[in-house]
């Protein structure tokens, strides 16, 4: 260990790219055909039998949470809302996943049905669906690549010449065909932020 808490190796170049692997001993297709049929088998009725089970789940938090929370003394209520948040939060990135997995085309065999379902449920948890699933698609694409990767690599500093911005229709990152999609997901926002605005005007009036 030297001065500073920085400890000094005497790194060799040469030797640390021998370790580098230049060649693996399978291809991505056999490794395609290691894995079960089945389970590349997509089934609407499984698919939407979690969005359903999820569903119920994040309702019966809520219904405890806020029939008897208010019945605990003011201690035990300061403890047992955040085990409320943490418990829902935990169901709703249950349905953010299925959501995610909507834009992998993985819900169902059908395009439109991923996309809808995928539209909704990220629209509902403040998520651009659209805008979020062709950046994280070229991310997958170009994982790790300071070239090419648009969302969790940084740019080199003198390459930087816009950020990636998810509610920006002509942000570069989508194509022309992706932008009315972008659009799209920036008014499912909208409409889930005016209902929950409605539904808190309508709270404070019952009130």
């Amino acid at each position: 260990m030297c001065a500073g808490g920085r400890m000094s190796y005497p790194f060799d170049d040469k030797k640390i790219l021998e370790r580098v692997p230049v060649g693996l001993p399978f291809s991505l297709s056999d490794l395609k055909k290691a894995i079960p049929a089945h389970c590349f088998k997509r089934s609407v009725i499984r698919s939407s039998y979690y969005v359903v089970h999820d569903l119920i789940v994040a309702y019966v938090f809520y219904f405890l949470a806020n029939t008897y929370i208010s019945f605990l003394s003011t201690p035990l209520a300061y403890l047992a809302w955040p085990v409320y948040w943490f418990c829902q939060a935990s169901i709703l990135t249950g349905l953010w996943v299925i959501g995610h997995e909507c834009g992998h085309h993985a819900f169902s065999e059908y395009q439109w049905i991923d996309d809808t379902i995928g539209f909704i449920l990220h629209s509902t948890l403040m998520t651009p669906y659209f805008s979020w699933k062709y950046s994280h698609r070229n991310h997958h694409a170009n994982t790790n690549s300071l070239d090419n990767d648009k969302v969790y690599i940084p740019k080199r500093k003198s390459k930087v010449r816009w950020f990636a911005n998810h509610f920006d229709p002509m942000n570069p990152i989508f194509t022309e065909h992706e932008r009315i999609q972008v659009l799209l997901s920036d008014i499912g926002l909208l409409a889930v932020f005016y209902a929950i605005k409605l539904a808190v005007t309508y709270m404070e009036f019952r009130c």
